[in-house]
């Protein structure tokens, strides 16, 4: 998953998600909430480090894991943190494309995109 970020392949994540493996991490926290909340965390941490990788700047990338994670923090019902994670990995894939395809939009439009996708995970922008 982390390369198909790194590539910004939003075609090949929807197929990858389709198929997902049932992954068991490692415990990571006694109480489920908890443990959902720390594995958030984790691949928040690696899915912006691989966005970086694939070109998205420094400072947003790790903005974007920031607000990400005070959003999951927020949160208490294990569904909600797992959609959050799928939105988070898409839009992370998804400005990685951009960034590669010469698409990038300007600074203040990612950034009202950022916080509208974290504000309302549900939601198009």
């Amino acid at each position: 998953m982390l390369n198909i970020v790194r590539k910004g392949d939003t075609a090949a994540l929807r197929e990858w998600i389709k198929n997902a493996p049932a992954i068991r991490g490692g415990t990571l926290a006694a109480e489920q909430l908890r443990q959902m909340k720390n594995t958030f965390i984790v691949s928040t941490t690696l899915i912006s480090r691989a966005a970086i990788r694939g070109g998205m700047d420094i400072d947003d990338a790790l903005s974007l894991s920031d607000a990400y994670i005070q959003k999951c923090e927020l949160l208490f019902n294990v569904d909600q943190i797992t959609n959050l994670q799928y939105h988070m990995i898409l839009n992370y894939t998804e400005q990685v494309e951009k960034l590669q395809n010469g698409k990038s939009p300007s600074k203040l439009v990612t950034d009202v995109r950022n916080i509208f996708a974290i504000t309302y995970p549900n939601q198009q922008t």
